[in-house]
C-alpha cells in the first residue's frame, strides 16, 4: 500500500518546538527539521516524500505504537488528509484496497470519498460492497437503509438490501425487499428471479415457477430462468411425491442410485425447462448437472453419465458432476468406476461424506469388503 505523500506529525518537528537552547540540538533532530522544512516547501519529489514517509511508519513510528504499518498510514490518511487529494483520489485507492482484501483500509478510503463528495452513489455503493464482503452485515443494512430513505423510489437498493438480508437469515425482510423492487421496477426478469430463488429455499415452489415464469415472459431467450424454474419444478415433484408415499424426509434424496420405487416422478416439466436452458447455450455445467440427477432418479443412467461428461467438460473443477457420474455407474454396476470418481471427488473435497458413502458402497458391492469397512471408518469414524 503506497504511503502518505506527507510526513508524518509524529515524525516531525516543529520550528517554535527547538531543542532547549541549553541543549545542542542532534544531528537526527536537524534531519527531522530539515526533511521537515523542504517538504512543506515543497522541494522533496513525491516519490521521496512517500519513501521517507514509509521508513519512518516502518521504523520509527511503528516501534513505539505498536500498531502494524498499514493502521499507521489508515490513521494518519485520516487525521491528515492532503487537500490536493480529492474524492476520487480516495475512492480509486478504495477500490484498490478492495481488490487486494483489505476491507478496513478500504471502508476509511470510501468513507473519506462520500465526506467530499456526500452525493456519489458510487462511492456508497463502493462502501456497502466493502461492508458486505467484510461481514459487516448491520452497517451494510444501515448503509442500504439510508440509501432508500434518500432514494425510495430506487428498485435495485431495495434489491441489494433483500440480498444482504439473505445472508443475515432475515428471510421475511428479504422476501419484502425482493417484493418492493418487482412493484417499483415490474419489467425486470432479474428481480423476479431473485425473489424466486427466495421462494424455493423457503419450499415454497409453487411461487417459485411462478416467479421464474414471469421472468420467461420477460426474457424468453435467458437460459438461467428456464434452468431455475427446472429445479423448482424437480423439487416439487420429488417432494410431494415422497409426501404422498408417506415418509417426511428432507427434499435432497438420501443417496439414492434413482428416485425410489414406486413413487411415479416423471420430472417432465424438469426436463424440458433444463433442456431450454442447454439449448440457450450458457456454456454452463449447471443446467447439465440439474438435467443429469433428473436422469439418475428416472433410471436413465448412460443419459445422466453423457451429461456429467459434459458437465466435467466445461468445468473439470466441478466436484458435483464426478460424483453425479459415479452414481449413474453404480446404477450400471460399473462399480470400478464408482470408485475412481468417488475417489476424484475425495480429492476435490476431503470431507465429502456422499463420496466416501458412495466409494464404500462400490467396494461392498464388488465384494471388496474390508476396503468398504475402511471407507465406512472414514466416514463414521466411531
Amino acid at each position: 500500500m503506497a504511503a502518505t505523500s506527507s510526513l508524518p506529525t509524529q515524525a516531525r518537528r516543529p520550528r517554535s518546538q527547538e531543542t532547549a537552547p541549553t541543549h545542542e540540538p542532534s544531528a537526527f533532530d536537524l534531519l527531522i527539521d530539515t526533511l521537515t522544512y523542504s517538504n512543506d516547501e515543497g522541494l522533496l519529489p513525491d516519490s521521496i516524500s512517500d519513501l521517507l514517509a514509509g521508513w519512518f511508519i516502518e521504523n520509527l513510528i511503528a516501534p513505539e505504537t505498536g500498531e502494524t504499518p498499514d493502521q499507521i498510514r489508515q490513521r494518519l490518511s485520516a487525521s491528515e488528509p492532503d487537500p490536493s487529494r480529492d474524492a476520487s483520489f480516495y475512492f480509486d485507492r478504495g477500490l484498490q484496497n478492495l481488490r487486494d482484501g483489505e476491507f478496513d483500509l478500504a471502508i476509511a478510503d470510501f468513507t473519506k470519498a462520500i465526506e467530499l463528495q456526500p452525493d456519489n452513489e458510487d462511492f456508497h455503493n463502493a462502501r456497502r460492497y466493502a461492508y458486505f464482503e467484510s461481514g459487516q452485515l448491520d452497517r451494510t443494512i444501515a448503509d442500504y437503509t439510508a440509501a432508500i430513505e434518500a432514494d425510495p423510489d430506487n428498485a435495485w437498493l431495495y434489491r441489494d438490501r433483500a440480498a444482504t438480508h439473505e445472508r443475515m437469515g432475515n428471510n421475511d425482510l428479504a422476501i419484502a425487499d425482493f417484493t418492493k423492487s418487482i412493484e417499483l421496477r415490474p419489467d425486470n426478469a432479474d428481480f423476479y428471479h431473485d425473489r424466486g430463488w427466495r421462494y424455493y429455499f423457503e419450499r415454497e415452489y409453487d411461487l417459485a415457477i411462478a416467479d421464474f415464469t414471469k421472468a420467461i415472459e420477460l426474457e424468453p431467450d435467458n437460459g438461467w430462468h428456464y434452468n431455475a424454474r427446472g429445479v423448482a419444478y424437480r423439487d416439487k415433484e420429488i417432494r410431494a411425491a415422497i409426501m404422498a408415499a408417506g415418509s417426511d424426509i428432507p427434499w435432497i434424496l438420501p443417496g439414492l442410485a434413482s428416485s425410489p420405487p414406486g413413487l411415479g416422478v416423471s420430472f417432465d416439466n424438469a426436463i424440458a425447462d433444463f433442456d431450454r436452458a442447454i439449448e440457450a447455450d450458457l456454456n454452463s455445467h449447471w443446467p447439465y448437472g440439474n438435467r443429469g440427477l433428473v436422469r439418475l432418479w428416472r433410471g436413465e443412467f448412460d443419459l445422466a453419465i453423457q451429461d456429467a461428461n459434459k458437465g466435467i467438460e466445461i468445468n473439470p473443477n466441478h466436484e458435483r458432476s464426478y460424483r453425479l457420474r459415479g452414481r449413474a455407474y453404480m446404477g450400471n454396476g460399473e462399480y470400478h468406476l464408482v470408485i475412481q470418481d468417488a475417489t476424484k471427488s475425495i480429492d476435490m473435497d476431503p470431507n465429502n461424506g456422499f463420496a466416501y458413502r458412495d466409494r464404500g458402497l462400490a467396494h461392498f458391492l464388488k465384494g471388496e469388503y474390508q476396503k468398504a469397512i475402511r471407507t465406512s471408518i472414514r466416514l463414521y469414524p466411531w
